[in-house]
């Protein structure tokens, strides 16, 4: 995913190819001594949201059923493809096709981690949801990958322990 060319554009009813409805991308900057390993990432940024985040996503399962959208699980966020510095994960749902990269790009200053995603509806109500989500995804992406920033910096942050 990384270096992809997106455009924006509608799908008409059923996913076209090449064309995204939603596409963006955040980084965070890390020191050295911080883990290169883009699973470990992944699993901070998807496995580990914050807080706030939990309780959007729950919110989100019990509106979307109103609109014909399925609800989300944790599958959603399964590993496609791995290189040595990128995880992609996503899924085909019935609404939309999602994909979400997280890149790692070591340096002799430190680490930069950039989490991509591109979703494109394949349905109206696909659309729709994408409509909302555009609104709070770069709150709810920067918001997961301050926090995976934090407990992979400082873990001993969001375990309690010292």
């Amino acid at each position: 995913m990384h270096g992809a060319v997106a455009r924006r554009g509608d799908s008409g009813g059923e996913q076209s190819d090449g064309l995204v409805d939603l596409a963006d991308a955040y980084s965070l900057r890390v020191p050295p001594g911080t883990t290169t390993d883009p699973n470990d990432w992944a699993a901070a940024v998807f496995r580990n949201p914050p807080r706030v985040v939990v309780a959007l996503l729950r919110l989100r399962n019990r509106l979307v059923t109103t609109i014909g959208v399925e609800r989300s699980d944790a599958s959603d966020f399964d590993t496609i493809a791995r290189t040595d510095n990128e995880v992609l994960l996503g899924t085909n749902a019935g609404h939309l096709t999602f994909r979400s990269s997280v890149l790692v790009q070591p340096d002799l200053g430190g680490t930069t981690i950039t989490v991509a995603t591109l979703a494109a509806a394949r349905s109206r109500a696909g659309r729709a949801y994408l409509a909302a989500v555009r609104l709070v995804h770069p709150l709810v992406v920067r918001a997961m990958l301050r926090h995976a920033g934090r407990t992979a910096v400082a873990p001993w942050r969001s375990t309690g322990r010292a």
